[in-house]
């Protein structure tokens, strides 16, 4: 990844086309390339992830909250692709487990090849904060981390109350000092790790003490559906956008060479 110019984006408005609102059609696949990983070839899971490496629709990727083996635990790392080492995805995990054991706060990460040409990224990554439901219901503290591989792009994108403490401003150093460095030497498991340590540290020295989970239990916050709280951000993220600010959404974008 080295000598590739990443595009990072942090802040609260972008755009989406409508078909990210299509009907869902992964239940079948999900079933048929995980229920029994040991019994089928890796290059038949392969093949049938290709499907969802580069969705056109947010139902179309694949949910670690609910789409697990039977006897497995439910992780908030999306990698159907395996695109980072298992060392990084369990280091993800167990990071999104101590924001959430913590904090009424919810943190996903997904890691796709692609989004096609036709789908704005950070809208489509609103769109999938707001289908999943990521955070709290009440609190809207979600965060999603979207990072498409082949094409050289990171977005965070956040929920209505956790915008109150990760500003665009605290995204955009977060990216560019701690994360965007390390996916220009390849190393794209450990940037998404310092991006998840500089959160958890955010939370820890700025978090609003309301914020401050104080119960070990996971039912205080409710669970939706999709196995997240149900938090929500902006509607403004799906208007279409006007010529003028369709690449650069207000205060949002910023291309690392």
């Amino acid at each position: 990844m080295q000598n590739l110019s990443w595009r990072c984006a942090f802040a609260a408005r972008s755009h989406v086309l409508p078909q990210v609102f299509c009907a869902p059609t992964i239940r079948v696949l999900h079933r048929r390339s995980f229920a029994s990983p040991a019994a089928t070839p890796a290059a038949k899971i392969k093949e049938a992830a290709q499907e969802f490496l580069s969705p056109s629709r947010v139902h179309n990727v694949f949910n670690p909250r609910v789409g697990v083996e039977e006897g497995a635990s439910p992780s908030w790392v999306s990698d159907i692709g395996r695109l980072l080492t298992e060392e990084d995805r369990n280091t993800l995990d167990d990071l999104c487990m101590q924001v959430h054991a913590a904090w009424r706060a919810e943190v996903a990460v997904v890691i796709l090849n692609s989004l096609p040409d036709d789908i704005h990224p950070s809208g489509f990554a609103a769109a999938l904060l707001n289908y999943w439901g990521i955070g709290d219901a009440k609190l809207h503290t979600g965060l999603l981390i979207l990072l498409l591989t082949e094409q050289r792009r990171v977005e965070m994108r956040v929920g209505y109350g956790a915008d109150r403490l990760f500003s665009a401003e605290f995204r955009q150093e977060l990216q560019e000092k701690q994360m965007v460095p390390n996916f220009r030497a390849g190393k794209p498991g450990l940037a998404l790790c310092e991006g998840l340590r500089g959160v958890l540290a955010a939370m820890e020295t700025s978090g609003l003490e309301h914020w401050r989970r104080k119960g070990s239990s996971q039912s205080s916050l409710g669970v939706n559906k999709h196995g997240f709280g149900g938090g929500q951000t902006s509607v403004d993220e799906f208007l279409q956008p006007d010529d003028a600010n369709q690449e650069q959404p207000t205060g949002t974008g910023k291309t690392t060479e």
